[in-house]
């Protein structure tokens, strides 16, 4: 997606190694231009869409997305209809994409 249109890329995870893992998998295979629109944070999807209290909410507050991705999370989460719609409402644009 990246190479292709020229998008920046958030990435939200709770584990601070699986985001280095994955930072580390870019550096190897991303061109530098797009390594550079790419951004890691740690933060819990769960609380996304209250007031930030934490870096990630501060980072994102008012940032609105055209997609995004929740690959393998729901399932971890106490109320995945809640935070489906707290994510929905907080990050993805009008007639924006929320890839499951």
């Amino acid at each position: 997606l990246m190479t292709h249109t020229g998008c920046d890329v958030v990435a939200l995870d709770l584990s601070a190694p699986s985001l280095a893992y994955a930072d580390a998998r870019l550096e190897r295979c991303l061109p530098h231009e797009c390594r550079r629109r790419h951004n890691s944070l740690v933060a819990d999807i769960t609380n996304l869409a209250d007031p930030p209290s934490h870096a990630a909410g501060a980072a994102l507050l008012g940032t609105r997305f055209h997609l995004a991705c929740c690959v393998g999370v729901l399932h971890h989460v106490p109320d995945p209809a809640r935070t489906l719609r707290d994510l929905v409402k907080a990050y993805v644009l009008p007639g924006g994409l929320l890839q499951l």
